[in-house]
């Protein structure tokens, strides 16, 4: 029998299929749940799409998401804004 360190049975594992909204609910239920202030970014729409790749804050709701292993799991990479945005499909 093999032993697989935690690293290598995340790297190995593929994802979780889920729908848009399957995403946004656990999304909002992680939310809700948080007894954390969360940090709410301002005016998004009028960043380039190079600065959301880059734009995290570790109080975030983007942060909320990708600490979630279901998400990490189902594709969530980063808690970047960009990586929010095209995993949730806004």
């Amino acid at each position: 029998m093999q032993h697989l360190s935690h690293d290598q049975i995340t790297a190995m594992a593929q994802p979780i299929p889920m729908s848009r909204d399957d995403k946004l609910e656990r999304w909002a239920s992680l939310i809700e749940r948080s007894s954390e202030r969360i940090f709410i970014f301002h005016r998004l729409e009028y960043r380039s799409h190079d600065e959301l790749a880059r734009l995290a804050n570790p109080r975030s709701a983007f942060a909320i998401a990708a600490a979630d292993p279901v998400l990490k799991v189902a594709g969530l990479n980063s808690e970047c804004v960009g990586e929010g945005m095209r995993f949730f499909e806004l």
